[in-house]
């Protein structure tokens, strides 16, 4: 049946090349061989739309699948080990392999959205011919799950587009080098860097933190590492913080109007082609606050993960050290992205001889 629907569907929508290159890379994560040669002895050009589908149906015979020869792709002789999830699949084509697709585009927003378009329409086409009636509703959550796909990296894109923010600049800039700590002087400010950090320290970071800035006799970067963090809520300043924040940086006879937030952040361990299943590390069980620009706060929300390199201050701040990664809230790595570049290794029976190859015995024997 999907072999008919994916013939069914590729000749009726005449896919360009590059939708073609999504729709074959969708289903290639499905466990579909998607480059299966359509031959049927005729030329194609000269046969109506419903011919073509007649030969082929004709002549198919489940070319579509993997075999014990063609371990790349789905063996439903073999099944072991894989499971009917329409929408999984989708999630993982979204987060993974749409990235890896558009980014290097010359527009990847419009292409994002293209490739999101093309599983989309086939999984309408699945439904409103009832390719699938068994698994109907995984099929809609899939459909679902494309519409928020295409919200959500959209999102990603846009924030992307603000990093690294003020803030981070600052920070960065203030502490690249631990041999050089900063020293704070709470009565002023050598620079507009510390300036803006004092700031944000004085408003965002609660008391236990602004107390040790005054205490310690010097600022320092303690630890950096990378870190997986999902993000749990994202705090927009309230008109109160705002107007503290700017009176702090008036009084610093400073002109700037900035506007930060932060979010909060726990530990977790995605998934990656390193790896599959276990994690190989713990993650910490704190949750972190982490401050941003206000313009780079608008584009995230609660669920998004994050892969940064994460540093820490001897006062109990962190901070991005470099630029995050975003995944979305359904950030998935399918382990049949692990096949992708999979060739069978080379036969293990030995080679032939003059001697042996008339003598299948000794040639079995040596296999």
């Amino acid at each position: 049946r999907l072999e008919i629907c994916v013939t069914r569907y590729r000749e009726r929508t005449k896919l360009a090349n590059k939708e073609l290159k999504y729709f074959n890379e969708y289903l290639f994560l499905g466990g579909i061989n998607a480059h299966v040669p359509l031959h049927y002895g005729v030329d194609t050009v000269d046969m109506d739309p419903s011919d073509v589908i007649k030969a082929h149906l004709a002549s198919s015979k489940g070319n579509v699948y993997g075999s014990t020869e063609n371990l790349q792709h789905y063996d439903p002789c073999n099944s072991e080990g894989w499971e009917v999830n329409w929408r999984k699949v989708v999630a993982g084509y979204i987060a993974e392999a749409v990235p890896r697709m558009t980014w290097q585009c010359e527009d990847p927003r419009t292409e994002m959205r293209s490739a999101i378009h093309v599983v989309a329409a086939f999984l309408r086409y699945v439904i409103q011919h009832k390719v699938c009636e068994e698994y109907k509703e995984d099929v809609k959550a899939a459909l679902k799950l494309c519409g928020q796909g295409r919200a959500e990296m959209t999102l990603i894109h846009q924030a992307i587009s603000k990093l690294p923010g003020l803030f981070n600049e600052c920070l960065c800039g203030l502490f690249a080098d631990p041999a050089r700590p900063l020293v704070v002087d709470t009565e002023r400010s050598r620079c507009e860097k510390e300036m803006i950090f004092k700031s944000a320290v004085t408003v965002f970071c609660g008391k236990d933190v602004f107390e040790k800035m005054k205490s310690v006799p010097h600022v320092k970067t303690i630890h950096s590492a990378e870190c997986d963090l999902e993000v749990l809520s994202v705090h927009h300043a309230t008109a109160q913080e705002q107007r503290i924040q700017q009176a702090y940086i008036h009084m610093h006879s400073a002109d700037y109007n900035i506007k930060m937030g932060y979010i909060t952040v726990r530990h977790c361990v995605l998934p990656t082609f390193r790896y599959y299943g276990v994690p190989e590390r713990v993650p910490a069980q704190a949750i972190d606050r982490i401050i941003l620009d206000d313009d780079i706060l608008s584009h995230l929300k609660p669920g998004f993960f994050l892969r940064v390199t994460l540093a820490e201050l001897n006062i109990g701040l962190k901070f991005m050290a470099d630029y995050p990664s975003i995944f979305p809230t359904f950030q998935t790595i399918l382990p049949q992205a692990l096949m992708r570049r999979y060739k069978r290794g080379p036969s293990r029976k030995a080679a032939r001889t003059v001697e042996s190859v008339f003598d299948e015995d000794t040639y079995l024997k040596k296999g």
